[in-house]
């Protein structure tokens, strides 16, 4: 912990987290409820975060990374 304002403080570089995608699409999967959770509590951020209707969209900006040999996507924020 900084003792001072004037210190830096190491922040990581980046936030991943990778989700299975079994048969959805890997071009804007639909996320679950607890993936979006899970997500969120990662540190993900979120511009629409609704789990009462379903409805889940990332925050730009973002990069994805597609494992075409296990079915993976993962979120770079």
């Amino acid at each position: 912990m900084p003792t001072s304002a004037y210190e830096p403080v190491e922040v990581p570089e980046y936030i991943e987290f990778t989700i299975d995608l079994g048969a959805r699409p890997a071009h804007k999967p639909p996320l679950t409820k607890r993936e979006a959770a899970s997500m969120l509590e990662a540190g993900i951020r979120f511009s629409i975060y609704r789990p009462a209707t379903g409805e889940f969209a990332v925050s730009f900006p973002y990069v994805t990374i597609l494992d075409t040999v296990r079915r993976r996507l993962t979120f770079r924020q």
